[in-house]
């Protein structure tokens, strides 16, 4: 019998195509530019929604301040530990509804319709869908993770290697969960 050895021969969608990743980068890139400025275009309710965000976070470190004021460890869970746990969810989910805004929206988008625009024209399609939206209330979730690991965070070069690595896992768990759900 005949075998033919397929990790030699290239894709038909890469045959042709040199530079295809670097272009596809460019796109998402300029997707995301877009998204910025469309929201930055009424600066002011661009600042105030990112500002909401920040203020309803900081009600929380009001809370668990208070909490942990009255009971300052619990099962060994101290303020710090909560706020960094508060900074990296919050830090992930900003950062994957600011640059995957869409996901959350998907099944919407199937059941009303809207996806078909995606799909006629030549780009990925799922990175199409997921890239074209952002949320502004997001970025303040983003700066209320910054702002909250430079309050509580370990200021190390590796305390601030592991909070950025936390922040990616997180940013994929929630991707994950609301893109496929």
């Amino acid at each position: 019998m005949l075998m033919v050895d397929n990790s030699k021969m290239t894709p038909m969608s890469e045959i042709g195509q040199p530079g295809k990743h670097w272009r596809l980068l460019r796109f998402v890139w300029q997707c995301w530019k877009l998204n910025l400025a469309g929201a930055m275009e009424f600066r002011m309710s661009f600042l105030l929604t990112a500002g909401m965000m920040v203020i309803n976070n900081v009600v929380w470190i009001v809370f668990w301040g208070i909490y942990f004021g009255r009971f300052p460890v619990l099962n060994g869970w101290e303020l710090r530990d909560v706020m960094m746990l508060w900074a990296i969810a919050a830090g992930g989910f900003g950062v994957m509804a600011t640059l995957f805004g869409n996901a959350m929206r998907i099944s919407n988008l199937i059941a009303t319709g809207q996806l078909d625009i995606y799909l006629t024209q030549p780009k990925p399609v799922l990175l199409h869908v997921l890239i074209s939206r952002m949320s502004v209330s997001a970025i303040g979730d983003v700066l209320f993770a910054l702002l909250i690991y430079v309050a509580f965070g370990d200021k190390s070069w590796i305390g601030f290697v592991k909070f950025a690595l936390a922040i990616v896992l997180s940013t994929l768990i929630f991707l994950f969960f609301h893109g496929y759900r």
